[in-house]
């Protein structure tokens, strides 16, 4: 009983989200026919490949979440600190991957100068100094921990939401979520987990806060 309670390490969740990646490449093409794929669905894959390196910078860096260095102090606590991390790792990856196809105007980095917002579309988790998740053994339950999201549009990200997806009206919330298990979701709205607020501070232990640029 104990083995099918045991928690996930980082390797096991890479392995498994490295398998997903290779299907995804492998098989969207085919299932193509000569008609580019849905925005959603590539929006989906970029999250994937992204995950993908970040999970990789996890395995190479003692588990350490990004962002985190030893003893749980923050290196990289601005989003496009972490981006420019992400995209210098030689994954394979293209740079294009961290845009959106929902997000008119972006460029891709061009490998010189530092990350900024107009190379990137994705929000990242806000990394909080007292956090109590900072390696992936903290983690408890991966399937409901946040990894990275589409971001929100909205001016006050406290009281209204608007995703870069469209959507019928402001105060409503719809893009592609990854979570720190490797399985990605498109959500209809921005509480995940029945309760937690992807975009404002909470008080539970699981609660986190997405931000698409600074800390």
């Amino acid at each position: 009983m104990a083995f099918y309670n045991r928690k996930l390490t980082v390797v096991e969740v890479g392995v498994f989200v490295v398998i997903c990646i290779v299907l995804v490449l492998v098989f969207l093409p085919l299932l193509s026919t000569g008609h580019p794929a849905p925005k959603f669905l590539r929006s989906q894959s970029n999250l994937r490949q992204i995950s993908m390196v970040n999970y990789t910078y996890m395995l190479d860096n003692g588990e350490r979440l990004l962002g985190y260095g030893e003893g749980g102090v923050m290196v990289a606590p601005t989003v496009e600190e972490r981006q420019e991390i992400l995209m210098k790792m030689d994954m394979g990856v293209d740079l294009n991957a961290f845009i959106s196809p929902y997000d008119e105007g972006k460029v891709a980095w061009g490998k010189k100068g530092e990350v900024s917002s107009a190379n990137y579309s994705y929000a990242m988790r806000r990394l909080e100094a007292e956090s109590k998740v900072k390696v992936f053994s903290d983690v408890k339950e991966p399937a409901k921990e946040v990894l990275m999201s589409d971001r929100n549009i909205g001016e006050d990200a406290d009281y209204g939401v608007q995703s870069i997806e469209v959507t019928s009206e402001p105060g409503l919330w719809l893009g592609g979520v990854s979570f720190m298990d490797g399985h990605v979701e498109r959500l209809k709205t921005h509480v995940v987990n029945g309760s937690d607020n992807m975009f404002e501070d909470g008080e539970e232990e699981r609660d986190v806060m997405m931000i698409y640029e600074g800390q």
